[in-house]
């Protein structure tokens, strides 16, 4: 050791610091009891992995999921998508479903897809909850990305659809959800959305 900390590269610490802002959000929606399901969890499986001790159980599904393994009794990963676990025989019904950054990533017919698949892995009563930028992030994020250099370039790049309230409750009807609780945070950047059947 030389004494000196390992500096990590500056957009990936600005991207985690953001990751974590946005997923406290959500600890309002994780109990002792609740089964969940994270979809697009990443390389990492890092929301689950963060809030094992928050949980009964946690699946994260990703297919860039670095292993499907984890130190957490209570916590898996499924190296693949959504509809890939979802047809398994076995696969579980969870209390939770979260999205977190995720569907902006979809074009609207693909996102209604996805969001039924989620429907489709909810216990009856279950919440899917959706954190997603909103077009006023637009500029800001690109600016951040392209110009600044300090978040990802191939994740903004990768952006489809910046949602409105009125388009994501759109969405979130067409998809067979009709509970639908929608507000903003971070200067309105980004949006919280909690949905149920």
């Amino acid at each position: 050791m030389n004494g000196k900390a390992t500096r990590q590269p500056l957009n990936t610490v600005l991207d985690r610091l953001v990751r974590r802002l946005r997923a406290r959000r959500l600890h309002q929606y994780l109990h002792a009891g609740a089964s969940v399901l994270d979809v697009g969890c990443g390389t990492e499986n890092w929301f689950l992995r963060a809030n094992s001790s928050r949980i009964r159980l946690g699946i994260g599904i990703d297919p860039h999921l670095a292993t499907t393994t984890f130190s957490e009794d209570n916590v898996a990963g499924f190296r693949g998508t959504l509809s890939e676990f979802a047809s398994l025989p076995d696969a579980h019904r969870f209390d939770v479903v979260t999205l977190l950054a995720v569907i902006e990533h979809f074009d609207i017919d693909s996102a209604e897809g996805v969001l039924r698949d989620c429907k489709m892995m909810l216990r009856p009563g279950g919440t899917v909850l959706l954190t997603t930028p909103t077009p006023r992030a637009k500029p800001v994020l690109e600016f951040l990305a392209f110009r600044a250099h300090l978040i990802s370039k191939e994740e903004i790049a990768d952006h489809s659809h910046y949602h409105t309230e009125r388009s994501i409750r759109e969405l979130l009807k067409s998809s067979g959800f009709f509970s639908v609780r929608y507000r903003t945070f971070q200067c309105g950047m980004n949006s919280l959305i909690s949905a149920s059947q």
